[in-house]
């Protein structure tokens, strides 16, 4: 009985249980299973989660919970699970059960169920603004298809967006492992429009990193990749981060080059870009004595700051600005105020 009830989880309840046991064909009665929870309280391998009478019920530990689930046989264990995903889903498919329903059937090796509710419960996660947790449903699908060797252009794109996820997280490592992986598979499937791409995601993982001549060269690859298809690249994050690299580097026309190339596509890029696109700008015309350009770009600055709500962005913002004063040599009292 504490064997299918590990399969609950840690903390279960006595309704759902006998459900589970029934739905298994485990013949046993109720109260059959309430001698064995009681005993299992007396031994210390279960404890009461709430109020007497609740019926709720969590094993002591871990540990305890993974010893009685080592009991079953691996065809056990399935259908347990199998059976489980089934009953929460004839209660109640909402979304609270959803990401448990997803892992039952994760556990009862059914594929294809397991994928339709993994894909919900990461579009459920991402609705949530929780990014940690839609990372592990979207690394969970890749990795299915990986083991699968289902490895098409779909796959890669959600490498991608897999490694947008990670590199907010700071998983920068963990997103580079796949982004090399989709790489070599986009090369050898001539996936050029997927090869740029995963190059930029590469190049802005090893600057997170730190590392600009790694960055560096997977930027150019990517640029040169475009160049040979005569085409360009249609975003402007790829121009701002080589731009940065430059500018540590105080190379400032290189700068003012990849910032032009940028601007082009500033407006369908995110308010970070945006930030670090005209922030650098000013400080580079300031630096190379073209006051009112650089005046023109803290007013393009200025007008992004009703939009940030974001503190980190925030104080970005008015670094940008203080530097950019600063190196123009006026307003000062403003410069330091901000």
């Amino acid at each position: 009985i504490l064997s299918f009830a590990s399969v609950i989880g840690h903390s279960f309840s006595l309704d759902f249980l006998d459900r589970l046991l029934r739905a298994i064909g485990l013949n046993v009665s109720i109260n059959q299973i309430i001698t064995a929870l009681d005993l299992g309280l007396r031994e210390q391998l279960l404890e009461s989660t709430s109020l007497p009478l609740s019926n709720d019920y969590q094993f002591y530990h871990d540990k305890v919970k993974d010893v009685f689930y080592g009991f079953l046989t691996p065809i056990e264990m399935k259908d347990a699970h199998f059976r489980a995903a089934t009953l929460l889903r004839e209660k109640d498919e909402s979304d609270d059960t959803l990401f448990l329903i997803t892992y039952h059937y994760q556990k009862s090796g059914n594929s294809e169920l397991f994928q339709q509710y993994n894909e919900k419960a990461y579009q459920l996660a991402k609705k949530r603004f929780a990014l940690m947790q839609a990372a592990d449903h979207l690394q969970l699908s890749i990795d299915f298809q990986i083991n699968e060797n289902k490895i098409t252009p779909a796959l890669a794109d959600q490498i991608l967006e897999l490694s947008n996820l990670f590199q907010l997280t700071t998983k920068i490592r963990d997103s580079l492992s796949y982004l090399e992986k989709a790489l070599q598979w986009s090369k050898a499937n001539k996936w050029k429009d997927k090869t740029v791409h995963i190059l930029t995601h590469i190049g802005a993982g090893y600057y997170l990193l730190d590392n600009p001549k790694e960055s560096l060269k997977y930027y150019q690859e990517a640029l040169a990749l475009m160049d040979a298809q005569g085409e360009s690249y249609h975003e402007a994050a790829p121009y701002t981060f080589i731009a940065y690299i430059y500018y540590f580097g105080y190379e400032l026309k290189e700068v003012e080059f990849y910032l032009s190339k940028a601007l082009p596509f500033l407006a369908s890029s995110s308010l970070e870009i945006k930030l670090r696109t005209f922030g650098l700008l000013s400080w580079v015309h300031a630096l190379r004595g073209k006051k009112e350009e650089a005046l023109a770009d803290i007013k393009q600055l200025e007008a992004l700051q009703k939009e940030l709500s974001n503190p980190v962005l925030l104080s970005h913002y008015y670094h940008y600005l203080s530097v950019c004063y600063s190196f123009l040599g006026t307003d000062y009292p403003l410069a330091h105020t901000n």
